[in-house]
């Protein structure tokens, strides 16, 4: 999907979370509802996430220049670590406030409009959350504000249940229950989109990239002697990159290493889906050749 399209899908999705949002705080108070200002709080930090998501897709798309080699395409890497950090937050005061309504329940004064907003919700965020799918599965960044709207649509489930329960049954300590058990299930959400976020700011090993089966794959070849200080990262969502020293088994010419070279891409690009590659050529070096992933602290300085 085009990322113009993607980001007009998002303006629409912003514009319906921000009147559900609004409907929800008049009725949480009215209603004395933790669970539905809950509610209210998440949505909103769904149009802050939606807003990042929205900015970081236009950053990423800008030219490369002499100072900005690598372009903006971090953008959407950040953007989803800093939604990540945002959703931990949410569901630290949710907890504290779930704990506490358990402790010291809240008469809920209309349970009716918990319910009917809590219905409302559950629309809009269900709506919302299934325009994002497709695109969530491409990117990291839209797959942050997706996880945002699909764990709201379990709250606002949470919530219709909540209303439902108070009004027959009269337990208002259940208002806080569930809030606390939205709180647990937003935190862990959290946990899993920061350490994927983090995996590709630090420049960890991709995710299903083994090293060594590159490593073999490479050596397989009959005019590689070993491959070694082997680097894999991401740089962006659809973006792998690998940059690895190659030593030969004899003295080729440029012609000659062009192509092998040539087939090597074509092998990680085909069998790892690495889309960008930087070899250093090597004949006749000794004492590195048997590293296989350059580290720091393998790096011996002299006396």
């Amino acid at each position: 999907m085009p990322v113009s399209k993607i980001q007009s899908t998002i303006l629409w999705v912003i514009v319906l979370n921000v009147a559900i949002s609004l409907a929800q705080v008049v009725g949480g108070f009215m209603s004395s509802s933790g669970a539905l200002l809950s509610d209210a709080a998440h949505n909103f930090s769904d149009v802050v996430a939606l807003l990042a998501c929205w900015w970081a897709l236009g950053l990423s798309g800008r030219e490369t220049s002499k100072h900005r080699t690598f372009g903006y395409r971090r953008a959407e890497t950040l953007a989803a670590f800093a939604n990540g950090l945002g959703l931990l937050v949410m569901a630290a005061f949710l907890l504290f406030q779930g704990i506490s309504s358990i402790i010291r329940p809240v008469l809920i004064s209309n349970t009716n409009s918990v319910i009917g907003l809590a219905i409302a919700s559950l629309i809009v965020n269900a709506l919302s959350a299934w325009l994002l799918r497709a695109p969530s599965r491409t990117s990291l960044n839209t797959k942050a504000a997706y996880v945002h709207l699909f764990s709201d649509m379990l709250t606002s489930v949470a919530v219709l249940v909540d209303g439902v329960l108070m009004k027959h049954t009269g337990a208002f300590w259940i208002d806080g229950l569930l809030t606390a058990l939205i709180s647990i299930y937003l935190g862990k959400v959290s946990l899993k989109l920061l350490k994927e976020s983090t995996s590709v700011l630090m420049h960890f090993t991709p995710a299903g990239v083994d090293i060594e089966s590159i490593k073999n794959s490479i050596d397989d070849i009959p005019e590689v002697d070993n491959v070694h200080h082997i680097h894999v990262w991401k740089l962006s969502d659809s973006e792998v990159h690998l940059e690895a020293h190659v030593e030969y088994r004899s003295d080729l010419s440029l012609s000659e290493s062009g192509r092998v070279l040539a087939g090597i891409k074509k092998l990680l690009a085909n069998n790892f889906g690495i889309t960008h590659c930087t070899f250093q050529q090597e004949y006749g070096v000794k004492g590195e050749s048997k590293a296989v992933v350059f580290r720091l602290n393998d790096i011996s300085l002299p006396a």
